[in-house]
């Protein structure tokens, strides 16, 4: 008799899927590191697709902290700026997601703080932060 957990584990993301929770669709971005001929320097603006990580099914929550930050919102004489943070689940394993990339959703850019995957390989989770004004 079998009693491995096998089935179930290889389950888990296909099941959240089929619950509608995964409702936003992000994509991976990676620098071009393309060299400025006026400046000589990178164009670190310069943003493309990563292959295979386009219109990836994810899930997006507000990052949970223990007490307000104080640090979340700047002020100067012409802007106001704002700080959030997120944590997005996305709908499978994908171990080519790397800290220096980023994400977009919904149109927004999102800066990646960390990327985690689980033990199983089933899902990948990212902490994310992003400015308005």
């Amino acid at each position: 008799m079998n009693q491995g957990l096998t089935y179930e584990v290889n389950m888990v993301m296909p099941q959240a899927g089929l619950t509608g929770l995964l409702d936003s669709l992000c994509t991976i971005q990676a620098r071009t590191n393309v060299v400025d001929p006026a400046s000589g320097q990178v164009d670190l603006s310069d943003w493309v697709n990563v292959a295979g990580l386009v219109n990836i099914p994810c899930q997006v929550a507000p990052m949970s902290s223990l007490r307000p930050d104080p640090a979340g919102v700047h002020r100067l004489p012409t802007e106001f700026d704002t700080l959030g943070y997120r944590h997005v689940l996305l709908n499978d394993y994908y171990p080519a997601v790397l800290q220096q990339h980023r994400l977009m959703l919904d149109g927004i850019a999102f800066e990646i703080m960390s990327v985690e995957r689980d033990s199983q390989y089933q899902q990948t989770r990212m902490a994310v932060r992003y400015f308005t004004l």
